[in-house]
């Protein structure tokens, strides 16, 4: 081959590539029966495991209604409804367990019991022998419209101590009572979940210390502080006299630790009035009152320049004299009064600056 000769390769195939097969031996032939053969019976054994699945696994549904429940609803007592008894029991058991499952994760079973099965002992075990973990009790007492509600939630395994609580629903309608009913079994079952879940802690430190600590709106004490809370959010305000109030949303963790380290700054406090104005008010009260005393003492006597001649009247009496007895009064009772609120503002001045010493 010459320099500079193109060189050429055939592309072509030998055999066509579409809608013709390659030849094959007779050896080959047999293989591809072979393989199409084996081809069918895994797609068919495919297709009856997909089959097997479908009839063998039962949808999500299938598999909360066969759960354990956690929660068992003991049936209503009721007393004094009379003729609707048996509507303010359904009423009220339909709505705590509506208030139950609201709780994430929470399942409900109704508890059948004899009517002897009275006992908080009983209904637990009511409540053991089907699965369930917590027992809601509930007990209604009915005069006319108004209705008294008791609640309480116990723990089957004994390892949480009930949870009670009580409410009154006067000039209540049934669509009203088991309104409330929902919300305070809501509210007690989310109680006994945390309590059961493990109480977290939380230390609370300021910088300077000695500050007023509050939890959801209930004081609890000063810094440093050290505070044992259920899981969840909760609402932390410190406040210090002096300074500007802190306040911070801190989520506890079940049987976990937060620590809070919270500076505090200091603000610009107006002078206080009480001092100037209490030296003020004794000395102004103080002259006053002396004022007073000499106007009083002055009273009923005669003006000594002109107490002679046709000035004194036939029993030998002045006729010009001091009449102050109404200015005096006036101004020794003012003048009092002026001393004992200078000496009050002065002493409340006192006690503060002692306050402030102290933390």
């Amino acid at each position: 081959m010459r320099r500079g000769t193109p060189v050429r390769f055939n592309l072509e195939p030998t055999w066509p590539l579409a809608g013709a097969e390659r030849p094959r031996s007779p050896r080959g032939r047999a293989l591809g029966r072979r393989m199409e053969y084996e081809g069918i019976r895994m797609r068919d054994l495919r297709a009856t495991f997909l089959l097997a699945c479908t009839v063998a696994v039962p949808p999500a549904s299938v598999w909360a209604a066969s759960a354990d429940p956690s929660f068992a609803v003991a049936p209503v007592r009721v007393e004094g409804a009379g003729p609707r008894q048996a509507v303010v029991a359904e009423r009220v058991a339909r709505a705590a367990s509506e208030g139950v499952a609201r709780l994430p994760g929470a399942t409900v079973v109704s508890l059948d019991v004899d009517e002897d099965c009275t006992t908080a002992a009983c209904r637990l075990d009511g409540a053991k022998s089907l699965g369930a973990r917590w027992l809601l009790d509930v007990d209604v007492t009915v005069e006319d419209r108004d209705y008294q509600v008791h609640l309480a939630v116990r723990d089957a395994e004994g390892k949480v101590p009930d949870v009670r609580e009580s409410f009154e629903c006067q000039i209540c309608g049934i669509e009203e009572l088991g309104e409330r009913t929902a919300a305070v079994a809501a509210k007690l079952v989310e109680a006994v979940a945390a309590q059961d879940a493990g109480a977290g802690t939380v230390q609370v430190r300021t910088t300077p210390p000695g500050a007023q600590v509050a939890v959801d709106g209930t004081s609890v004490g000063t810094t440093p502080l050290r505070l044992e809370l259920s899981p969840g959010e909760h609402r932390v305000r410190i406040e210090r006299e002096g300074h500007a109030a802190v306040e911070r949303t801190v989520v506890v963790p079940a049987g976990g630790e937060v620590t809070m380290d919270v500076p505090l700054i200091p603000t610009v406090q107006a002078r206080s009035w009480r001092r100037p104005a209490g030296i003020a008010a004794v000395t102004v009260g103080g002259a006053a009152f002396v004022a007073g005393v000499v106007l009083l003492a002055l009273d009923g006597r005669p003006y000594r320049g002109r107490c002679s001649g046709a000035d004194v009247d036939a029993d030998g009496d002045c006729r010009f004299q001091y009449d102050t007895i109404a200015g005096g009064a006036t101004l020794a009772v003012a003048g009092t009064a002026a001393v004992t609120s200078g000496i009050f503002w002065l002493v409340a001045q006192k006690v503060a600056q002692g306050r402030r010493t102290r933390r």
